[in-house]
């Protein structure tokens, strides 16, 4: 056997490892919101739907669930109409100063979004702005925005015409 053919394979196995360590408790939580029993542990002690019947009827938690669904389209709708609208301007149209205003708009990307999000919640606190789900909207949408932005940027990119120097 060729020592080509098991190159890379120890970093594929720790890849997948590693990705297992990641998620394995993403796809587990599911199965114990069926479990009978109040301890998050194997083996499970029975089927039942009464955690959901529970959570159907407290009103709290069916107004965090409707708030968290409306946030998260409201956010996903605006980011992606406003990413596209960035990137298509940023793509097709020059303008004086554009490359430095890319860079200011892309600035917060390297920022981690705990800055972002506190430093626009002192913005908005500092004008008087009173907090709501529309403030909390305007946030999941900037920082959705920015991640939105750069790939769709390849998107508007000019493609070269068949017979005119392109492919």
């Amino acid at each position: 056997m060729s020592a080509g053919r098991f190159r890379g394979g120890g970093l594929r196995a720790y890849t997948l490892l590693y990705l297992l360590f990641l998620y394995a408790p993403i796809l587990l939580l599911p199965l114990f919101a069926f479990n009978s029993g109040t301890i998050i542990a194997f083996p499970l002690k029975g089927f039942t739907t009464d955690w959901f019947v529970q959570m159907w009827g407290n009103a709290t938690l069916r107004r965090a669930l409707t708030n968290s669904l409306t946030i998260a389209v409201s956010a996903s709708v605006l980011a992606t109409c406003f990413g596209v609208f960035a990137a298509r301007a940023s793509t097709r149209y020059a303008f004086p100063g554009k490359t430095g205003i890319i860079g200011f708009i892309m600035l917060p990307m390297v920022l981690p979004e705990i800055i972002v999000a506190m430093s626009l919640l002192v913005v908005l606190l500092g004008t008087g702005v009173e907090l709501s789900i529309l403030t909390v909207i305007i946030g999941h949408t900037l920082i959705c925005m920015l991640r939105d932005r750069h790939p769709l940027h390849r998107l508007f990119q000019p493609r070269p015409i068949a017979g005119r120097g392109g492919l």
